[in-house]
């Protein structure tokens, strides 16, 4: 069990990094195209960056707008509250602000906020997707071992009441799942059959609220004695059967024969997760900010509050 528990601590740190790695990158390419698109700046949104910077990382001198793109980039590291003390440049906390403010009347920044999401909801996004696509490409050089193990221990973090339910509501990935697997009638009866994956699950999974581990098992009553789908060529034979595993971020048995190709692609799809999470964010951001449209002087008060 200490080894399942130093495999998922390594997993988490290796995201962690991951994302604050994206994370910087992406910044310092939308903080690129601010100063090649508005290099003089907005006076306004500058002074309320500057009192947030001022106010959030006090210890830290906030680089002005005479100072060149060399000087900012090599301002002291601050840290930020988060699960962890993290460094972050100051001049990433700056331009995350800069994103985050309402674009009042006359901002000189309101061309860079829309160029900027742009940037990301079509160029960021197709990059995302040519990534996701390569990791697919390679998926389909492999070939299915015929364990039929993926078919005998499934699991989610749903109930099967839950599932029923959101398939009743439409959700077709639990429509399909309800159609062809069962749940276990107990944890012990799958992990009598399944040791190692079960543990290996649940201490991924952890525990509810109530004590009980945070994710269910299922089999599927098709599959044959040799390892073979009984569903095979019948339109009865549901796509998340004909298309598993569709992520190298699932859970997959040690003996499958997509195992290698999960290890192989596992940092690349890591870091499409992240890529996703903060272009959501930051798009979200932008298109608040665009809305807004407000007066000037109706957010001077909030440089302190940002």
């Amino acid at each position: 069990m200490d080894s399942l528990t130093s495999a998922l601590s390594h997993t988490r740190e290796k995201y962690r990094s991951i994302f604050i790695a994206a994370q910087a990158q992406l910044l310092d390419r939308l903080e690129q195209l601010r100063n090649d698109l508005t290099p003089q700046g907005c006076p306004l949104c500058d002074a309320l960056a500057h009192d947030h910077c001022q106010a959030h990382y006090p210890d830290h001198h906030y680089p002005d707008q005479t100072q060149t793109q060399a000087k900012i980039q090599t301002q002291a590291k601050i840290k930020v509250h988060s699960e962890a003390e993290t460094p972050i440049a100051l001049t990433h906390a700056r331009v995350e602000c800069l994103l985050k403010l309402p674009t009042h009347d006359h901002c000189r920044y309101k061309p860079w906020r829309q160029q900027a999401l742009k940037v990301l909801s079509q160029q960021v996004a197709k990059e995302i997707y040519q990534r996701l696509q390569t990791i697919q490409q390679y998926r389909e050089t492999f070939s299915c071992k015929r364990t039929g193990n993926c078919c005998r221990m499934a699991s989610s973090e749903f109930s099967w009441d839950v599932l029923v339910q959101k398939a009743a509501e439409g959700d077709r990935f639990a429509a399909q799942f309800t159609s062809v697997f069962l749940p276990y009638a107990s944890l012990e009866a799958v992990a009598k059959r399944f040791p190692e994956e079960v543990a290996e699950i649940v201490s991924f999974s952890g525990v509810q609220d109530d004590g009980q581990p945070g994710v269910y098992f299922y089999h599927c009553p098709y599959v044959t004695e040799d390892n073979l789908c009984g569903l095979y060529g019948q339109p009865e034979r549901p796509d998340l059967c004909a298309t598993y595993p569709d992520t190298s971020l699932t859970y997959i048995h040690k003996g499958c024969a997509w195992k290698p190709w999960q290890e192989e692609t596992h940092t690349d799809a890591l870091l499409c997760h992240a890529m996703i999470e903060l272009c959501s964010f930051l798009v979200d951001c932008l298109k608040t900010s665009l809305d807004a449209s407000v007066q000037a002087s109706s957010i001077l008060p909030k440089a302190k509050t940002l």
